[in-house]
Formats: C-alpha cells, sequence, structure tokens
C-alpha cells in the first residue's frame, strides 16, 4: 500500500539505488523505511520496482481527463504531454522479458496497451494488442484492462464488431469493470453485430454477447437466443426479468397479449418446461397475462407458481403482489362489495409503501420498489374504472387531479366531501379516507373562488368568510395605463387584501354600483378593476393559483372579462365628470381589447394580435372621438403605444 500511493517516482527509483548499492541522494523517509524492510529480497524487489516505475509514468496520463468537464469544448482540453511511446515501451518489453515472471510480464503489457490508448495512438494500440493478445492468458485484472484498453482502441478506430466482443469479455470476466464495459458496449447496426457474433469461441461467449444486447437494448431477442443456445443457461433469469419489466412499463388496459412479444416468448420458454427455476418462469408469464387483464390466461401459471414447494421469501412475496394484481386488474367495473378490494389495496400500501402518481400516469423504477408502484398503479387503475361508471368523486379520490373540473363545480365538492366525512363503517371509503383527500379548509376555499368567477359575489363572500386564505401581493382594485404586475407587488400598499377580504369587497362595491347614489361610478369603475385584476391579464392571478379546480392560466373562467367591461360601462353612465368618465372608457377598452385577444388564442394560449394588436374596440374610438381635451387623454396618449398609433392611424 505505501509503495504504490505514498511514493513518488523518485522514491521509487531511490529505492532501486539503494537496494543496488548505489548512491542514491537523500529519500524520504517512508522511501528509507520501504528500501530498508525490501533489502532482504532485493533481487526481487528491484523488478518489481521497475514495474512500479513504468505504472507511476503511465499513471498520470490515464486520469489526465477524470476531472475534466465532459461538456468542454474539445478544443480547450490540454494538449496531450510529449512522450516518446514507442521508446518507453520498447524498454518496458525489455523489463517484461527480463523479469522471468508471468505475473510481471503480464501487467507491463496492461501498461503498454493503456499507454498506446491514453497517448491516443490507436493503430499503434491495435498492434500491440494483436502481438501480445495470445500470452494475456491468466484470468486476472491485468488481462482485463489489456482487453478494455484495446477495446477502446479498437472502437476509436471504428471496429466496432471486435471492439463490442472484446467488451463482453470483459463484462462477462471482471466485475470491477462491469459497468464501464457495458456502457461502452454499442453495437452501431445489424451487420457488425452480426460480425460480432461470428468472434465469439463458444457458445458460452455467444450467451454473453446476447446478454449484453438484452441489457443495452432488447431483453426480449436475448431471451429467445440465450434459450435458443442453452436452455439451462443462468443468464436467462436476468433476461427475464428484464423483459418482464418492459412489458409491465408498456402495458395498458387495451393491451393485445398476442400482439406481445415478450409474453409470447417467455410463454413458449414456460411451456417447453427447460428453463431452470421453472415455478420462477411461471409466476412471471401469470404475472404478466394477469396485468394484461387476461384472467383466464393467467389462472393456470400462476396455480402452477403457487403449489411448488420450497420457493424462497421473494417468490412468495411476488406471488401475493401478483394475486392482488390479478384481482384488481380483472376487474372491468367497480364490484358491488369493495371488502376485499380495500384489503388488497391496504396490503399494497403497508408493503410498499406510498408512491404517488398523476391520472394516467404509468409507474416507473419497478425493478427497485415494485410493490410501492403496483399500489400506485392499481389506485391509478380503478380510478378509471370508478370514472368510466360514473363515480367521479372515488375516481378522484383514488387519484386526485386538483385542476380538473370536478372541482369547479361546488356540488361535486360537496359530494366528495361526503363520501369522506361518512366513511366510517365502508372499509373501502374509509380506505380512501386515508390517502390525504383536501381538507375542509381548501374545499371552502375552492368553492368560494368557483363563486367568485362565477359572478356570484355575494355568495362567493359567504362562503369564504371563515375561510383561511393567503394575501394578494398587489392591490387588486389599482387600475394602470398599463399593465405592470411585478410594479403593482411591489407598491406600498395600505391596504392589503386576503382572498375572503377581495371577496367581500367585492361584493359591496356591486352593492354599491346599483345603488343609484353618486358614489355609485366610483363603485362601479373599482368593480370593474377588480373583475379585470382577477382574470388572467390582472395583477390578481393569485386569486386562483393552488386552488382545486383551477386548471390554470388558460381557464375560461380566468379569461373571461365581459363583467369588467359591463361594470366600467356601468360607471361612464352613472359619471358625470369627463375626466372620469375617460379614465373608465381607457379600462373598457383594455377589457374590450383583452377579450378579442381571447378570442383568437390558439390552443396553448397565444396570439400574434397579443405583439401586434390592430384592434381598437369601441371604447378607443369614443376616446378619440370625445375626449381629447381631458388631460387623462394626455396621459394615455403618452404612455401607451397603441392608442398613440390608432390616434395618429398608423399600424
Amino acid at each position: 500500500h505505501d509503495l504504490v500511493y505514498k511514493t513518488s517516482l523518485a522514491d521509487v527509483d531511490f529505492i532501486i539505488f539503494t537496494l543496488r548499492g548505489k548512491p542514491a541522494g537523500q529519500g524520504g523517509a517512508v522511501a528509507r523505511r520501504l528500501a530498508a524492510a525490501l533489502k532482504p529480497h532485493a533481487d526481487k524487489a528491484v523488478k518489481a520496482l521497475f514495474y512500479l516505475g513504468y505504472a507511476k509514468r503511465v499513471e498520470p496520463l490515464a486520469i489526465r481527463r477524470l476531472h475534466e468537464d465532459p461538456w468542454a469544448d474539445p478544443k480547450d482540453r490540454p494538449a496531450l504531454p510529449k512522450l516518446d511511446t514507442a521508446k518507453m515501451v520498447a524498454a518496458a518489453d525489455k523489463q517484461a522479458a527480463d523479469a522471468g515472471d508471468d505475473f510481471l510480464r503480464q501487467r507491463y503489457r496492461m501498461q503498454s496497451e493503456r499507454l498506446y490508448f491514453y497517448a491516443e495512438e490507436f493503430s499503434a494500440a491495435i498492434a500491440y494488442l494483436d502481438a501480445h493478445i495470445a500470452e494475456m492468458t491468466a484470468e486476472d485484472s491485468a488481462r482485463y484492462r489489456f482487453l478494455d484498453a484495446g477495446a477502446g482502441a479498437l472502437w476509436k478506430s471504428k471496429q466496432y464488431a471486435r471492439a463490442n466482443y472484446l467488451y463482453s469479455l470483459v463484462f462477462a470476466g471482471f466485475p470491477p469493470l462491469r459497468k464501464s464495459a457495458k456502457i461502452s458496449f454499442h453495437p452501431q447496426e445489424e451487420a457488425d453485430w452480426q460480425q460480432t457474433l461470428q468472434l465469439a469461441q463458444t457458445p458460452k461467449e455467444k450467451t454473453q454477447l446476447w446478454q449484453l444486447i438484452g441489457l443495452y437494448k432488447d431483453p426480449v431477442r436475448a431471451l429467445r437466443e440465450i434459450d435458443a443456445l442453452d436452455p439451462q443457461s443462468p443468464l436467462l433469469a436476468l433476461m427475464l426479468v428484464r423483459s418482464v419489466n418492459g412489458v409491465e412499463r408498456e402495458i395498458t388496459e387495451a393491451s393485445a397479449v398476442g400482439d406481445n412479444k415478450a409474453i409470447s416468448t417467455i410463454k413458449a420458454i414456460t411451456d417447453a418446461g427447460k428453463a431452470p427455476k421453472l415455478p420462477v418462469w411461471q409466476l412471471a408469464l401469470g404475472h404478466l397475462y394477469a396485468l394484461a387483464g387476461d384472467a383466464q390466461a393467467a389462472e393456470p401459471y400462476l396455480a402452477k407458481a403457487e403449489a411448488a414447494t420450497g420457493q424462497d421469501a421473494a417468490f412468495k412475496a411476488q406471488l401475493a403482489l401478483t394475486r392482488v394484481v390479478h384481482r384488481v386488474k380483472a376487474l372491468r367495473a367497480p364490484p358491488p362489495d369493495r371488502k376485499g378490494l380495500a384489503a388488497d389495496l391496504v396490503w399494497l400500501k403497508k408493503q410498499g409503501g406510498e408512491v404517488t402518481l398523476d391520472a394516467g400516469e404509468e409507474p416507473k423504477d419497478l425493478e427497485t420498489n415494485r410493490t410501492s408502484h403496483f399500489y400506485a398503479w392499481s389506485k391509478v387503475f380503478l380510478s378509471h374504472l370508478f370514472a368510466k361508471s360514473g363515480d367521479q368523486v372515488r375516481a378522484q379520490l383514488l387519484a386526485p387531479n386538483f385542476g380538473s373540473d370536478f372541482f369547479a363545480d361546488n356540488a361535486a365538492i360537496d359530494r366528495f366531501a361526503a363520501v369522506v366525512k361518512e366513511a366510517k363503517g365502508n372499509p373501502f371509503d374509509t380506505f380512501l379516507a386515508t390517502l390525504s383527500p383536501p381538507d375542509g379548509n381548501r374545499l371552502d376555499e375552492a368553492k368560494g373562488i368557483n363563486l367568485l368567477y362565477a359572478h356570484k359575489l355575494a355568495a362567493a363572500a359567504a362562503q369564504l368568510k371563515d375561510v383561511r386564505t393567503s394575501v394578494l401581493p398587489g392591490d387588486p382594485f389599482l387600475a394602470r395605463v398599463a399593465d405592470c404586475h411585478d410594479c403593482d407587488h411591489a407598491a406600498p400598499q395600505t391596504k392589503k387584501y386576503s382572498k375572503s377580504e377581495f371577496a367581500a369587497r367585492m361584493a359591496e362595491l356591486e352593492a354599491a354600483s346599483e345603488a343609484g347614489k353618486p358614489a355609485s361610478a366610483q363603485a362601479a369603475f373599482d368593480l370593474g378593476t377588480g373583475y379585470y385584476n382577477m382574470s388572467y391579464f390582472g395583477n390578481a392571478r393569485a386569486l386562483y393559483y393552488d386552488v382545486l379546480g383551477s386548471m390554470g392560466d388558460l381557464d375560461p373562467r380566468h379569461l373571461a372579462l365581459g363583467e369588467a367591461q359591463k361594470a366600467y360601462e356601468t360607471a361612464i353612465a352613472a359619471a358625470k365628470d369627463r375626466e372620469f368618465q375617460a379614465r373608465a372608457h381607457y379600462m373598457a377598452a383594455k377589457a374590450e381589447r383583452d377579450a378579442y385577444y381571447v378570442a383568437k388564442m390558439g390552443p396553448k394560449g397565444y396570439s400574434v394580435e397579443m405583439e401586434n394588436p390592430t384592434f381598437a374596440g369601441s371604447h378607443f374610438a369614443a376616446l378619440k372621438k370625445s375626449y381629447a381635451d381631458t388631460q387623462y387623454y394626455k396621459e394615455i396618449l403618452a404612455e401607451c403605444g397603441f392608442f398613440s398609433r390608432y390616434v395618429q392611424g398608423r399600424k
């Protein structure tokens, strides 16, 4: 350990000179101690130290890019050090010949191959590989590192067939390099893959090659080919697992079992009865049929697996899981008696823990946490069944989609809350109540916001009166010439409104705007501003953020501006002051134009006219015709570029 990791190249030279009885200068404390310890074995030690010195000369080249940024431009990488590699290899070959020791000789060969590869002298590396591969017979580190460097040189020289063959030998024979060999293995096309197969010396080497194909790309093809070569191959088990995992990820409610190559391949091998650990194959096939929803095909194989004796705990756990999957996937509608279904879901949750999937999402990483993902899958699958049967409440409890239109309906929210509240004594609904449904405060908030966007302001205020809600980031009754949400949010606010307080104020303004009193014009204007700011275009979009049933910015309710325009027009009619009327006309124009943009929106919400507006509307026309003498007219003319172009007749 000290020789390899605690001595420098100079220290190694010091020890060699000391052991040979030649002047060696002043070595470090570790070097002096090692020299004294090795003195009784000087002849053998010197030969080993010559090899160590060679290895230490190669190593800096081998690790020079270890800490480089892989995304860096190749032009920015440090240049290769200038080495006389041919001279270094020639000296190493002489030392290898003089060593009289196969162990050292093979390590010299390995270091020379690495030297050529890391010096990017790939032709020389291939030539050295060809010259010495026959003597690398020991099944040890030196042989496989020699082959690995040679495979790299072949790959860099686009000799893919032979490179992949050598990588398969490294993968099969040397676990420390297995991961890198797997990553490096990469057939380019079928032609070079067939050439690789022809290089295999034995059926075992061919099965190893097919195993890599299975890990790299196609486990089903690998399964079929390995079985044809050796029905008793231990490599079949891994390919079976990979094939099963592939089907688990791909299969859906409508999957046709007969069209699935993995299932048909596994069935052929299972039915032949020659595979090692046959009950495992029977269980795997029954599992896939169960997942595909083919209960009739699944049952015979599961029964055989269940009857097998002497199986381990993992087998029994998988059988129990498959039985649950079998029962769940066999359902075509929610069963009238759901006690057994509740017990299955409770068992899955207890065995695997909670993993959340969105509605329609397929489970991933099945190899690492199978039960938890099948628990998540079962809830999504059952959610679809309940939705098809018309029971949207239980569908949402199993796989909630809080941005769906289900929670935009207050009657649906009430049905949802009732199922949770009345679950006691019903095993299935009791289980649903454990799935962390939204609490009463969130449900009440959603109902209030739904009423607000339905423009039922008094009802919204009453609903939200005692509900805990967040504070809006800006003044929702602030009206600007040019919208600037960040400016509104950053501006000092004498009054901060929570969502509940906003709803209450909107209800007050609605009542005041209809009173026919002098203050009704201002109330109608503020009401219009509140409506505008609670839309997608305003500064109070936080009203619908993180609310059940909110479908986001493109929710039609959040794009509606008719009530805002109507309120501004009420303000215009009630007002006597022309400056006030001009201001209300401009705000009505904003609502009018935004409504026009909404009508022009594509499916993703984008409208070219938002960037290059051409629509002016009736309120711009009214401003131009009747309010040019007002101070506010001059302000909007200076601040609104589109209005300025409109007034001047420019586009």
